[in-house]
């Protein structure tokens, strides 16, 4: 029994650890998750809102700025997770970006954020014919870091993002570091990431790059775009023989940005395949 409570453990330990590297779906519809040194880079301020069927349902909410005196831009986004095991996480994360404009073609941005998050298990009693596991209830609370680059040269765009800078401790009971992490992307005409209308018909590539856990995620696809309406397909390898098929499609709307997403897991692993939703909306303020 004590063995099948340590593993129970485990598995809400590494829960809250994948957690805090949530990947979306839809990579693209916003710049907090998938590298930082991009918030703030539309011209007009933007509020996003995502929500997403992962684990039992996880929401973020933001809002990131262009500043043009502080050269860069600033952004907030909180992220709340309904895990299973009667676990939640809610964590806010605070970005300043800065943007080295070398010409009319090529600029350099950079990126640091501070995040706080606070995990809380809930008690959880898991009964069976032959077992009961207890899970006690608990509180863990820690902030996290990170730095941020990205590079921007006519269309093209590519970045960088280390994660978990300092590793902070999240263990409950006894010490547990996070690793640091590193994510890298590079696309074409990324549009939607950077809150601009496109014009006429285009593809929009994508490779983004991330390592979770020792093991190594890749995810490549396109968009292709007619005026502000969008769809596209993604596919993303990771450990374990794991790999996910991600279909989405959206458009723009005057001030409004949305999409949604199914996307469909298949691994060896025995709890390791299911399907998922997800939706994303972005408004984008007048510009004064």
């Amino acid at each position: 029994m004590k063995r099948i409570s340590v593993c129970i453990l485990l598995i809400v330990f590494s829960c809250s650890i994948f957690g805090q590297n949530l990947q979306p779906s839809q990579l693209l519809s916003t710049p907090f998750l998938m590298c930082p040194a991009q918030v703030g880079n539309s011209e007009n301020p933007r509020a996003s809102l995502m929500y997403k069927t992962y684990g039992d349902g996880t929401c973020l909410a933001g809002f990131d700025a262009p500043l043009k005196k502080l050269h860069g831009g600033v952004g907030l986004d909180v992220i709340y997770e309904d895990q299973h095991y009667n676990q939640t996480i809610l964590s806010a994360r605070g970005v300043y970006s800065f943007c080295w404009k070398i010409n009319d073609d090529f600029s350099i941005g950079t990126a640091a954020y501070i995040e706080t998050v606070n995990t809380h298990q809930n008690f959880y009693v898991s009964q069976g014919p032959n077992q009961s596991v207890n899970i006690p209830e608990y509180n863990c609370s820690y902030f996290d870091e990170g730095l941020s680059v990205a590079f921007d040269y006519k269309k093209l765009s590519a970045g960088a993002t280390c994660f978990h800078l300092l590793r902070p401790d999240v263990g409950p009971f006894v010490s547990n570091r996070l690793d640091r992490t590193y994510s890298f992307f590079i696309g074409y005409d990324l549009w939607m990431m950077k809150g601009e209308k496109h014009k006429g018909i285009g593809v929009s590539p994508l490779l983004y790059v991330a390592n979770e856990n020792s093991d190594l995620k890749a995810t490549i696809g396109f968009d292709f775009v007619w005026n502000n309406i969008f769809a596209g397909a993604y596919y993303r390898a990771g450990g374990v023989d794991i790999y996910t098929l991600i279909y989405h499609a959206g458009a723009r709307v005057g001030r409004f940005q949305f999409g949604y997403a199914f996307d469909k897991t298949d691994s060896d692993l025995l709890f390791g395949n299911y399907s998922g939703h997800e939706i994303f909306l972005n408004y984008f303020f007048e510009k004064k």
